[in-house]
């Protein structure tokens, strides 16, 4: 059916200390399945696609609400060893990192009366930065 990459926005160990790297990128693969996190994604998830998990950076927080920066340089390595069909970006740091890596910006459609001269003008602003990002990085 297709391979599927799912970038989550962190992971965590209660047993950590202190922010650590992800030691073994396998065993996430191994252990997420029997979590309350892979048992939710398995809700989500098309039958009978590969799936590969991983997070929007290498480091694991102490706890489940740590918020982690995510490394774009990571996660673009990832997503390029992986090649999915399809990303499934979970949790906002996850969708943002997702969207930074693929330029990804959303708009209303531009003829939608919604479509506000303040709107456009963010949008505007947005694409530019991220431009300049890309250019930057090249």
């Amino acid at each position: 059916m297709g391979k599927v990459l799912v970038v989550l926005q962190n992971a965590y160990s209660p047993s950590a200390s202190r922010r650590t790297e992800l030691q073994d990128p396998e065993a996430l693969q191994e252990g997420i399945w029997g979590s309350y996190t892979g048992s939710r994604l398995q809700q989500m998830l098309p039958e009978n696609c590969e799936v590969h998990v991983v997070n929007s950076t290498p480091e694991i927080g102490t706890h489940s609400d740590s918020v982690l920066k995510p490394d774009l340089d990571y996660l673009w390595q990832e997503i390029d060893a992986y090649d999915p069909d399809l990303i499934l970006a979970c949790g906002r740091v996850a969708q943002e990192a997702v969207a930074k890596v693929f330029g990804l910006v959303n708009a209303p459609h531009p003829a939608s009366r919604r479509l506000s001269k303040k709107e456009m003008a963010r949008i505007r602003r947005k694409l530019t930065r991220i431009l300049r990002e890309e250019t930057n990085a090249s």
